[in-house]
């Protein structure tokens, strides 16, 4: 799931290349979120059914600009994606800082990372957990 506001930055060889690199894995189906609970909920439903035959492997990752705090309302989105997903299957909260002038894959401030891990946290969800997504320069 990556925000439709930064989707065609991260749609392609770079989101692939970050995701095998960062979290060894490779995108099956990359779905632009509205960051609406009920819609974003039904397409990635959707998308699980339509991928129903890959198993258990399947974890999910949601791109979230780590600079936008965890408000009340990107919180409910994020547990109404997990109850989506269903089951025991993994969901990373793929953490990306500020975009910079030649890309979206800034890693996140500290600050901001610290303070994401703590509202992941607080999920209390052993399936739910951040990675910071983000490259240093030169990566």
């Amino acid at each position: 799931m990556v925000p439709a506001e930064i989707y065609d930055q991260l749609k392609g060889a770079r989101l692939d290349k970050a995701l095998a690199d960062k979290l060894g894995m490779h995108p099956a189906v990359v779905i632009p979120a509205e960051m609406d609970a009920v819609s974003d909920s039904r397409r990635l439903r959707d998308a699980l059914l339509e991928k129903r035959d890959v198993g258990t492997s399947i974890r999910i990752v949601v791109f979230q600009e780590a600079w936008q705090p965890p408000i009340k309302e990107n919180m409910a989105w994020i547990k109404a994606l997990r109850a989506a997903a269903g089951g025991t299957g993994g969901m990373v909260i793929a953490l990306v800082g500020e975009p910079g002038r030649d890309t979206v894959f800034t890693p996140p401030s500290t600050t901001d990372r610290k303070i994401w891990e703590q509202a992941v946290t607080l999920m209390k969800d052993p399936y739910v957990r951040t990675e910071s997504i983000g490259e240093q320069p030169g990566e």
